[in-house]
């Protein structure tokens, strides 16, 4: 399953250049940033 839920992202990236990844407290969100951001992903956490 978490295969095809990758494969879902990568998808809605290559199409959309964005997607939503994690939802989660302000905290938790910044710390999922931090590591996708260690991997060189471009991240953005807002609070909606």
């Amino acid at each position: 399953m978490l295969g095809r839920a990758a494969e879902a992202h990568a998808n809605t990236v290559h199409t959309r250049g964005r997607d939503t990844v994690f939802h989660g407290a302000w905290a938790d969100c910044e710390r999922v940033a931090g590591v996708l951001r260690q991997i060189r992903l471009q991240t953005e956490v807002d609070d909606d």
